[in-house]
């Protein structure tokens, strides 16, 4: 999943922003486990040298930075993993909609480490270009 912002006001197209999203997994489990994980969150600005604004430190795309990643056993791991297990009896409901809960035996939340390299002036000049773009669309 990538998604750009692109100043198209200029006489040759601009990209400003890029949001990109890899390797997005939804399993769910014969125990009643569902398992949400993302192995890569990466934005991207192209108006900086660098680049780089935020991604995985040595997770996803970034494993290879791991000193483990050159081993015939080694797994890549998820950037922020999100598990929910439900009761392992089957009988009972995960979800109850007369009191509009859930019943969740187990939840875990993994988040990796990040690296960050923020201009924050330039993200706030960025954010308000985009205001005043959305601000001149007409509805409809």
């Amino acid at each position: 999943f990538h998604v750009c912002l692109v100043d198209t006001m200029k006489s040759v197209p601009v990209e400003l922003l890029a949001l990109t999203l890899d390797y997005v997994q939804l399993t769910v489990s014969s125990q009643r486990r569902l398992i949400f994980s993302v192995h890569n969150l990466q934005l991207d600005d192209f108006g900086q040298e660098n680049g780089f604004v935020i991604g995985p430190a040595n997770t996803g795309l970034n494993s290879q930075r791991d000193p483990l990643a050159e081993s015939e056993t080694f797994e890549a791991k998820p950037l922020i993993m999100l598990s929910l297990a439900g009761p392992l009896n089957p009988q009972l409901s995960t979800f109850d909609v007369a009191a509009r809960m859930m019943t969740i035996r187990d939840a875990r939340i993994a988040f990796r480490p990040l690296e960050l390299l923020l201009d924050v002036p330039r993200m706030l000049g960025l954010v308000f270009r985009l205001k005043d773009w959305l601000s001149g669309l007409q509805p409809g």
